[in-house]
């Protein structure tokens, strides 16, 4: 199977091929008071059809109050 998925750099790595599957953002976001905010707006409550909880993976790379942590590659 060419996209066994057998750990997290196979799983992102295949969610980026596939169109639409992967949102990033360096955007600046709280992770007490924004990021499900974003979350539920851009992936399973906002843009995807109801009633539905399926959305895109989000890669956040700029969290407050964690400098330096890793960014996904893009």
């Amino acid at each position: 199977m060419k996209n066994k998925v057998n750990d997290l750099r196979n799983a992102l790595a295949l969610l980026k091929e596939l169109p639409g599957q992967m949102v990033t953002t360096d955007v600046e976001v709280d992770p007490m008071a924004q990021l499900a905010g974003v979350y539920r707006y851009v992936g399973a409550g906002g843009t995807v059809a109801r009633p539905t909880k399926e959305g895109p993976a989000m890669i956040f790379n700029n969290i407050k109050g964690h400098p330096g942590a890793y960014q996904y590659p893009r």
